[in-house]
């Protein structure tokens, strides 16, 4: 695919107008993500790691099947709920102004770029920003300059996310999330150019991706959690230490 194939497809993408969209979906969670036929390959999948050979009379391996599925479901609904209370939690700090589900959006639409159309970093920041009208701030709109900056800073933010999660869940979500983020925004590009759309398939993946994101989220909340901790620590030994100091004598 070549550079000014992307830029004439791409278009420009109300990018306030697609996160109230997506704010209309609903947070599935994991426990509840995937089809019943993508469950049980998950389950296939999983029980073939731990060296579970499936073979035997077909309602035996149905069963364990089954009863993987009911396993992994509980063990991720005790996860779900644990995200959302870790979501509730108060913490220390100024909060980041920007959702990961922005950022993410920005950072998948620049990596595509990168990627798929093999422009240059910087190409593919211009792009992006001229993609979701991101300007730089000015007094009057007509000095506004596209803001590169604005990118840079998402995929920064992105990244740390992803980092945090990698620590927390491995990579099993890492992928997910960015092939989500992108044919989320193919279905927006399409639908300005009035292509035939697949509206079952968008609310799949606009779930999925609303999901990861809220992961996401908490993981970075979490982090501030742990960092709050760890400073308040520190300073309460400091704090004993400082105590623990004998007085000075004067002779």
């Amino acid at each position: 695919m070549s550079a000014p194939a992307i830029g004439t497809t791409a278009g420009s993408i109300d990018l306030d107008q697609v996160l109230r969209r997506l704010g209309e979906f609903p947070v599935i969670g994991l426990a509840h993500a995937g089809t019943p036929e993508m469950q049980v390959r998950w389950a296939r999948q999983d029980l073939k790691t731990r060296n579970i050979l499936l073979r035997g009379h077909r309602s035996a391996i149905d069963a364990l099947v089954e009863f993987e599925i009911g396993h992994k479901a509980s063990q991720l609904q005790q996860y779900d709920d644990f995200v959302d209370d870790l979501l509730l939690c108060r913490t220390d700090g100024r909060p980041n102004k920007h959702p990961a589900l922005r950022d993410l959006l920005i950072f998948a639409q620049q990596f595509f770029l990168q990627t798929v159309g093999r422009l240059e970093i910087r190409d593919a920041r211009k792009r992006t920003a001229q993609m979701f009208g991101l300007t730089c701030d000015t007094k009057f709109v007509r000095t506004r300059r596209l803001s590169i900056d604005q990118v840079k800073w998402a995929e920064n933010r992105t990244l740390t996310r992803f980092n945090l999660l990698r620590k927390w869940r491995g990579d099993q979500l890492l992928s997910s999330a960015w092939l989500k983020a992108v044919y989320v925004l193919g279905f927006y590009i399409a639908e300005t150019q009035g292509a035939p759309l697949d509206p079952e398939a968008f609310y799949a993946d606009a779930t999925c991706l609303v999901s990861v994101c809220r992961t996401l989220d908490a993981v970075e909340r979490l982090h501030r959690i742990e960092k709050s901790a760890a400073r308040k620590s520190e300073q309460n030994m400091t704090r004993r230490l400082g105590n623990r100091r004998p007085g000075l004598s004067v002779n």
